[in-house]
This record gives structure tokens, sequence and C-alpha cells, in this order.
């Protein structure tokens, strides 16, 4: 039985493809993480469409001329491996951690918006709007606080909504699971 189309020609590429994986994978997050949270977070058509062509482009860089099924899943395991080690790592490191994970942005403070933070999150005001009325407010004026979290949502804390009390019951409720 030929088992080529399992395997390609030779074994010896396979450590290839495991340092082209490696090497995709750890540029891709340094350019990710220069582009911020969100647009990792709350994706749109066109940050879709980038993402899916990223993906391809960088398919061949990963695995090179091998097209064996092999190599397709060495790629795939390898990428799985590395995406592992580096969420192990976050959980040991709080400095890794903010660089990878991000840190919460303040968008809204006392109904008025921070036209700087807005700008160097790409946020604009629809989206501010948007997330006002998933959490049943019309106005920006009603909401104390919005704030951009490291995994792209937007918090909404309305105003007369004393934020510690909040903190407090989001405690309790985790103590409760």
């Amino acid at each position: 039985m030929d088992w080529t189309w399992l395997t390609g020609e030779s074994w010896q590429s396979a450590g290839q493809v495991v340092l082209r994986t490696a090497g995709v994978y750890l540029a891709l997050l340094v350019f990710l993480l220069l582009f911020g949270a969100r647009e990792l977070g709350q994706m749109r058509p066109p940050d879709l469409v980038l993402l899916l062509l990223i993906s391809n482009a960088v398919q061949n860089a990963m695995v090179g001329p091998e097209t064996s099924v092999l190599a397709g899943l060495l790629a795939a395991l390898t990428l799985l491996l590395l995406n592992h080690g580096i969420n192990r790592l976050r959980l040991r490191s709080p400095r890794l951690a903010r660089v990878i994970g991000g840190q919460p942005l303040l968008l809204v403070h006392d109904g008025v918006l921070i036209a700087e933070h807005l700008r160097q999150t790409a946020t604009t005001r629809d989206d501010i709007l948007i997330a006002l009325r998933e959490h049943g407010l019309e106005r920006i004026e009603e909401a104390q606080a919005v704030v951009l979290e490291p995994d792209g949502t937007l918090s909404v804390i309305q105003r007369g909504v004393p934020v510690l009390r909040s903190h407090r019951r989001l405690r309790r409720a985790r103590r409760r699971d």
C-alpha cells in the first residue's frame, strides 16, 4: 500500500515544519499584539477576512514544499503546543499576562468620552452607543464608565451604581460558583 499521501516523500522535513510553524506563530503573535486587543476581541467582517487571508498567506511559510497530511497535522500540533505553552507562561508571569492579555482601558468617565483612548483603540462613538444599548442605556451621559476589557469587550457601569458595590457583588457571585 502506498502511504506517501500521509507521510510525504521523507521524514527529514518534519523538523523544518516544526521550526517554520513556531517561527510563523511567534511572528504573528508579535504582529497581532502590536495592533492591540480591540482587533482580536471584536471582529467585524473586514477583520475576519484579514484573519482568514493571513492564515492562508502563512500556510506555505509553515509547511514549505511539504504537502502531506502528516506535515499539516504536525504544523497544527506545533501551533496547539505553542499556544498551550504561552497560556501556561501567562499564568506564571503577571508581566507576560499584561503584555499578551492587555489591560482594561477607560473609554468613558462620568458620561464623557475620552477622545484619546477612543483614537488609541480605534473605537467609535457608535461602538460605545451599541454597548450602552446592550446594557439598557440610551445616552453616553447615563454611563459612569465604559471600559474596553483586555478581551475586546466593552463593559458598562451605569451612573448611580457605586463601583465598589458592584465589585463586591461580583466577588460574592464568584464564591457561590
